[in-house]
């Protein structure tokens, strides 16, 4: 279970999508109205239109800039247009992938064609999917490595979820010091080959939808990034434990999935021993993006009892330097 479990845009920015914004941008997509689904970073809207049904994502330049909206699009075409189970990017009523408002572009939407799969239940929680899993992620790479996209989108260090001068508060120097160590060590790691390229940057089971044939539809492409293949590993794992609510069953569960979740990735795209070796730094960094985002998203004022428990196992796993989970 994420920390940020509940929390929505933050408040100095979400007063910025007043009603006359969210109409406007509406109304360039060819739909008057429209059902919010989420506001996490951005808003998130199902809609219907002249297209049919489909989803409106509304984001603020805080957030994303356009430029960036624009290549994670461009991006999802190129890997439908490969074979890869994503929403299709939607045109506007006039003909543009992204609709920005107003003249300096302080918000940004873009929509999507609507998901044919079904959410990951309980039943399905074994090594097949597991397994098929890392096979979609596994291909993921191997299409990015091959093609090297140079699409516009950030490296992995420059995420803001990854600010923690600004948002971790320096009456936590100790985990302030070990975020700082962890990136550091991370940026002046060198990949092997093979190893680097465009990433998904979140894909966890929540951004997943299972197909009747068991394939699998992959979603939510809004944090793409450059980064190590590795580092969607870390993500997959990370996100899985939280299935996982007996802390003492999480080491034994981590074994079974990454078995299962590795042989799928290594049927597409090999990664390296020395690649491997890495994934506890990468879990490591998880950690310290998650407390970050935590902090920076939410108000520790009002926090459920839920969060704060959380949030302070991600602190002190930070400052411990230890694992949410040995592998």
């Amino acid at each position: 279970m994420a920390v940020t479990e509940r929390a929505g845009v933050r408040p100095e920015l979400k007063s910025r999508y007043t009603p006359e914004v969210v109409a406007q941008l509406q109304a360039a997509f060819g739909t008057s109205a429209g059902k919010l689904l989420s506001d996490w970073h951005a808003e998130t809207y199902a809609c219907e239109g002249p297209q049919g049904k489909f989803v409106l994502r509304l984001s603020h330049r805080a957030h994303r800039s356009r430029t960036h909206v624009e290549a994670e699009l461009a991006w999802m075409r190129e890997l439908s247009a490969a074979g890869f189970k994503v929403p299709a990017p939607l045109r506007s009523v006039r003909g543009n992938y992204v609709e920005a408002l107003p003249a300096d572009d302080e918000f940004s939407a873009a929509a999507f064609s609507l998901l044919q799969g079904r959410e990951i239940g309980p039943e399905d929680w074994r090594p097949p999917l597991f397994q098929q899993w890392g096979r979609l992620v596994g291909r993921l790479h191997r299409h990015s490595v091959r093609n090297l996209p140079a699409h516009r989108r950030p490296a992995w260090h420059e995420s803001d979820f990854l600010n923690i001068e600004r948002y971790i508060p320096d009456s936590e120097p100790v985990v302030k010091e070990k975020a700082r160590a962890i990136i550091a060590r991370l940026r002046a790691s060198v990949p092997d080959p093979g190893c680097y390229g465009l990433i998904h940057g979140d894909v966890y089971q929540e951004n997943l939808r299972l197909l009747p044939d068991g394939e699998l539809e992959l979603y939510d492409f809004d944090n793409c990034e450059y980064g190590w293949l590795i580092s969607d590993v870390a993500v997959a794992l990370y996100a899985s434990l939280w299935r996982v609510r007996d802390y003492a069953l999480r080491p034994r569960f981590a074994r079974e999935f990454l078995e299962a979740f590795l042989a799928g990735h290594e049927s597409e795209h090999h990664l390296p021993a020395s690649e491997l070796a890495r994934l506890g730094d990468f879990l490591r960094l998880r950690d310290v993006l998650i407390y970050t985002v935590a902090c920076k998203q939410l108000d520790r004022a009002s926090l459920t009892p839920l969060q704060a428990r959380l949030m302070e196992e991600h602190r002190q796993r930070i400052a411990a330097g230890t694992l949410i989970v040995e592998v």
